[in-house]
């Protein structure tokens, strides 16, 4: 799930929100976000574009490595946007050839309308499939540099 925080001007409360729907067997490490109307309104009271009954969508950029692969996890936001009733609902992934070649360094995702969207890669070279936890050559590379032999 993800954790959604509510800054009030005196107290500060954390809510674990759990994905409705969200397929069995994928792993769930999400890194950048990005919240936007379904229509492609931007989230913000005063958009010309805006509508009420609009569902609003929060793009995930997910590590899921072996479990998933490199994806964008696309949920609904339930409810409305006060902290008490608010929780998620999958609704589609975004996967693509192109993803495996930055497994575990896409960084953050931006939609510019429906259906446009970038990504930006914060790291050289990718990720192994079995996750950061083991060395890539680049990093047993640049251990062996910055080592005296």
């Amino acid at each position: 799930g993800i954790n959604a925080e509510y800054m009030g001007l005196t107290d500060r409360k954390i809510k674990r929100l759990d994905i409705k729907g969200y397929p069995e067997g994928v792993a769930f490490h999400p890194h950048g976000i990005f919240v936007i109307h379904q229509s492609g309104a931007l989230v913000d009271a005063h958009s010309p574009k805006r509508k009420e009954t609009d569902p609003i969508l929060l793009y995930v950029v997910n590590h899921a490595y072996k479990n998933g692969g490199e994806r964008i996890d696309v949920l609904k936001i339930v409810g409305n946007l006060e902290y008490a009733t608010m929780s998620l609902e999958f609704k589609y992934s975004i996967q693509d050839d192109l993803f495996e070649q930055f497994m575990g360094t896409l960084n953050d995702v931006v939609v510019v309308e429906k259906g446009k969207f970038y990504v930006t890669s914060y790291l050289p070279t990718r990720d192994p499939p079995e996750g950061r936890k083991h060395k890539t050559e680049f990093w047993d590379l640049f251990f062996y540099l910055g080592s005296e032999h």
